[in-house]
């Protein structure tokens, strides 16, 4: 396996979290995991930060294709268009209703664990191991948030 997967769209979005998070799982099951944060402005809402983690089950020493990459999570439209061309897979609002499976379950700002039950759909990824580092990084602010959060990426993941 050698995939590169860039999360985009606006400062606030949780683009630093999702990405840490799918890192987290990858290098858990052994995988070689290199990760990239492009900041810009630190004006929140900024339309086209973005996280991008290259996985592989060889040693990798770069972030990988920079203009090319397998699969594109676009939180917002302005990421779409920024980077849709570059992607051979996307994962956007258009593709899944993030917003409406994340409202579905208590607020619209989880549609970004909404976007990463997508990817492991796309990649045959077991979101068991998505839930795990869900409850160890949510865990601590309450067991409610950590269940709302699994209950939204198993939704997006059927």
């Amino acid at each position: 396996m050698d995939l590169t997967i860039r999360i985009s769209g606006a400062q606030g979005e949780g683009i630093e979290t999702t990405g840490r998070t799918l890192a987290a799982v990858f290098a858990r099951l052994g995988y070689h995991v290199f990760a990239y944060r492009q900041y810009g402005s630190i004006i929140k809402g900024n339309p086209t930060m973005f996280y991008q983690i290259r996985v592989s089950d060889r040693r990798i020493y770069s972030h990988g294709r920079w203009k090319n990459f397998d699969v594109l999570i676009a939180l917002n439209d302005a990421a779409l268009s920024a980077y849709r061309s570059g992607a051979r897979h996307v994962i956007s609002e258009k593709e899944i209703p993030l917003t409406e499976i994340a409202t579905r379950h208590g607020n619209r700002i989880m549609r970004n664990v909404a976007a990463l039950g997508g990817l492991a759909a796309l990649i045959g990824l077991d979101t068991k191991y998505i839930a795990e580092q869900i409850k160890s990084e949510f865990g601590e602010r309450g067991e409610k948030i950590a269940e709302a959060n699994i209950a939204v990426l198993e939704e997006a993941y059927k």
